[in-house]
């Protein structure tokens, strides 16, 4: 069908923005199943050269979400393949546990909220006008 050969990120960006560029200059008139074929073709093949490299305990604990001890525990369980050397251990990125993206906050801190704080502060309260469930009136 299509070479499905390794292709790195960079390698696929630049072919297909030639491509696109060449369609472009042609003004051509394409079949849109068989480019979205080719195209998928080769985001698999970058996938999969992705999902080879190898990566130090450090680098797979910022890929994966996971800390390099947790990390390196699986390793010496055996639940983790070691593609390096004792003591310098080497990661497949295929290998990796993922910890779910949505468990990672990187918006910030938070802007501060005068109507939440008040809400919260009034929840806390004991007794008083606006604590209890009586009318402040």
């Amino acid at each position: 069908m299509y070479r499905n050969l390794a292709m790195t990120k960079e390698e696929f960006i630049s072919k297909w923005r030639a491509t696109a560029e060449g369609l472009a200059r042609l003004r051509a008139t394409v079949d849109g199943a068989l480019l979205c074929d080719q195209v998928l073709s080769d985001f698999r093949s970058v996938m999969a050269t992705e999902g080879e490299q190898l990566l130090t305990l450090r680098e797979a604990a910022h890929y994966s979400g996971y800390s390099a001890d947790h990390l390196g525990r699986l390793v010496r369980e055996g639940r983790i393949p070691n593609l390096g050397k004792r003591g310098s251990p080497r990661l497949r990125v295929a290998d990796l546990p993922m910890k779910p993206r949505e468990a990672f906050d990187h918006s910030g801190p938070k802007a501060y909220d005068p109507t939440t704080d008040a809400r919260s502060l009034v929840g806390r309260r004991k007794g008083g006008a606006y604590g209890s469930s009586q009318d402040p009136s």
